[in-house]
């Protein structure tokens, strides 16, 4: 819904200031996901693991990213 709508514009925004931040394309993913645009969601996550390869929120990415990957 609008909700999703809004979340979307948000992370979209934040993603140009922040194109650095892992944090910042698991949310963008997140959002996507829920929205059912899996590939969307997988760039999303590749670019947060990209990203922060051995960091925490490079795993987190990496696990969505199996979990997503598991489900097409």
């Amino acid at each position: 819904g609008n909700r999703l709508e809004e979340a979307m514009f948000v992370y979209s925004m934040t993603s140009e200031f922040f194109p650095e931040s892992a944090r910042i394309w698991i949310g963008l993913g997140e959002v996507h996901e829920k929205q059912g645009d899996s590939e969307s969601a997988i760039r999303a996550y590749e670019k947060a693991v990209e990203l922060d390869p051995t960091g925490e929120a490079g795993r987190e990415a990496s696990k969505r990213l199996s979990a997503l990957k598991q489900k097409q």
